[in-house]
């Protein structure tokens, strides 16, 4: 059984903020139908290490389904805290979106790693987003299109590019390991809402 897990990662600034953020989550989920309830059954886990640059959002909801790029759960975030955000999407370890948005540079990357079910052919990264923001574009390239046993193992390089570290990288809602630094937020449908709200 591989990893499963969609997150977002808002690198830290003067504007950033825990009480917006639970706002801008709320919000966005809101948008797809879910409101705050204590006993829902969506999650969305906020994961604040005081040792790192970065503030994650784990939750299904959140998930990379365009291989593209042009949507991606990154952008609210980017935009409400004028930083950087990345977003990842692992798929039982099969295969792996990464993303990055900066609304105000207008800046939306996105690159695949490993080969997505259905899909005749493999998705061609455009890289050209990413050199803004990347120190050593080779090695990412390289990364991202090298045969991974576990698609998510891509997320090393994520380590010296962005001083996110892995272990964050793949944080999901469901496995966390220092309760001290998650806040756990619980959200509920409308009737109408389909059973299914997956990505895959």
């Amino acid at each position: 059984m591989g990893m499963f897990f969609s997150n977002v990662h808002i690198k830290k600034n003067d504007n950033f903020d825990m009480q917006k953020l639970n706002e801008v989550i709320a919000a966005e989920f809101g948008k797809q139908g879910f409101e705050p309830d204590e006993t829902g059954f969506i999650s969305a886990a906020v994961y604040a290490p005081a040792d790192s640059d970065w503030v994650t959002v784990a939750s299904s909801l959140l998930g990379i389904s365009d291989p593209t790029g042009k949507i991606s759960p990154a952008e609210p975030f980017s935009a409400a805290f004028d930083t950087d955000v990345l977003a990842f999407t692992c798929v039982d370890s099969d295969f792996l979106f990464i993303g990055l948005v900066n609304s105000r540079e207008k800046i939306n990357a996105c690159a695949v790693v490993g080969q997505v079910y259905d899909m005749e052919i493999p998705i061609e990264t455009d890289f050209s987003a990413w050199e803004k923001k990347i120190k050593n574009i080779d090695a990412f390239k390289n990364t991202v299109k090298e045969d991974h046993v576990f698609a998510e193992e891509a997320l090393t390089i994520f380590e010296d590019e962005f001083d996110l570290p892995y272990d964050q990288a793949v944080f999901s809602e469901n496995h966390f390991e220092d309760p001290d630094d998650v806040t756990e937020l619980y959200f509920s449908g409308g009737k109408d809402m389909p059973f299914d709200i997956g990505m895959f």
